[in-house]
């Protein structure tokens, strides 16, 4: 169906020697509280982290938005706007608040003030909330950190124990990795098996690999799907995201550095160079919002700075490229 290639993942691993890898860092700040509360912040953030910039014919509108009078969009106004409001309303970080939350209520926290109400399925993620609340009550845990210190502080006894949670089920563990990767960025969480945190892939790494050439459709009907925008199948999502899962773990052990290293490099740059519409193949627009930290990536030996991976990429230059594939779901 799908398959990771090789030589293409060391040819971008080669190429990527050339500069240091930065460190994985978290940029969204934490809310001004508790470090009990911080987690449960992030819990919460990453349990209902999922579409915000929805697909489909024709497509939703993205979640979008303006905090502390900076316009943000999807992730960024997802985080920014919990933080703002939970940082005067903490009672929405307890487990007990969580299991009586409705979809009107996830509406009011997110409306923005110019562009209305934006969050898509909130009764969908409403029931991933209380999910949450009934099980975190009836374990007698206020907050994440009970829950690690009931069942361990490794990756490997976090993760199975976050599954029961039904916003974490994901066989490919994207929500699960993800929260794992930022409690330990923000400085909440260390693990002593940090080697297990794989990367949480989504949906913008899906589109980069599929473009990079490190992962290859084998199959001419999921290639059809996949060039027609038609919605995948559940199996086919899951065969997706772990190729490019494999394909991560498969660079970042050529280079010697961690996998969430890696996601955090490959989803910088596939956000800001490579989106679905908009690419910087042959050069990065004065406006690129690149973090800072990959900028250097972008100086090449020769011409403007570009896409990182312009000189290495499959698809750079091509007019038909890969989008991600079509697939409704609250995994990721």
């Amino acid at each position: 169906m799908i398959q990771v290639v090789p030589d293409a993942c060391r040819k971008v691993a080669d190429y990527l020697r050339r500069h240091p890898i930065p460190e994985d860092v978290e940029d969204q700040m934490l809310p001004s509280v508790s470090p009990e509360l911080a987690g449960n912040y992030l819990f919460l953030l990453v349990a209902i982290c999922h579409q915000t910039t929805p697909q489909g014919n024709p497509p939703p509108p993205p979640l979008v938005g303006t905090v502390a009078g900076v316009s943000r969009k999807g992730w960024d106004y997802l985080s920014a706007k919990l933080q703002e409001v939970v940082t005067t309303s903490q009672e929405l970080l307890t487990p007990s608040t969580w299991a009586t939350v409705t979809g009107p209520d996830l509406t009011a926290i997110f409306r923005d003030a110019t562009n209305g109400e934006r969050l898509s399925d909130p009764e969908g993620r409403a029931g991933l909330v209380r999910d949450m609340g009934e099980k975190m009550t009836a374990a007698r845990w206020t907050c994440l950190h009970d829950m690690q210190n009931a069942v361990g502080s490794r990756v490997a006894e976090l993760l199975p124990a976050l599954a029961q949670f039904h916003a974490y089920r994901d066989p490919v563990q994207k929500k699960s990795l993800f929260l794992l990767s930022l409690m330990r960025n923000s400085k909440l969480w260390d693990f002593p098996d940090p080697e297990s945190l794989g990367p949480p892939v989504d949906y913008h790494e899906v589109r980069g690999h599929l473009r990079l050439g490190t992962v290859q459709v084998v199959s001419d009907v999921l290639e059809g799907k996949l060039r027609s925008q038609t919605e995948v199948t559940p199996e086919e999502d899951l065969a997706i995201r772990r190729a490019v899962f494999s394909a991560i773990m498969r660079i970042a052990e050529e280079l010697k550095v961690t996998p969430s290293q890696m996601h955090y490099l490959f989803w910088n740059i596939f956000r800001t160079c490579c989106k679905r519409e908009e690419t910087h193949c042959a050069a990065c627009p004065a406006g690129c919002g690149l973090v800072q930290r990959y900028r250097p990536l972008t100086v090449h030996s020769v011409g403007p700075a570009s896409c990182p991976f312009s000189p290495v990429c499959s698809s750079a230059g091509q007019h038909l490229k890969y989008v991600e594939h079509y697939h409704r779901t609250d995994y990721y």
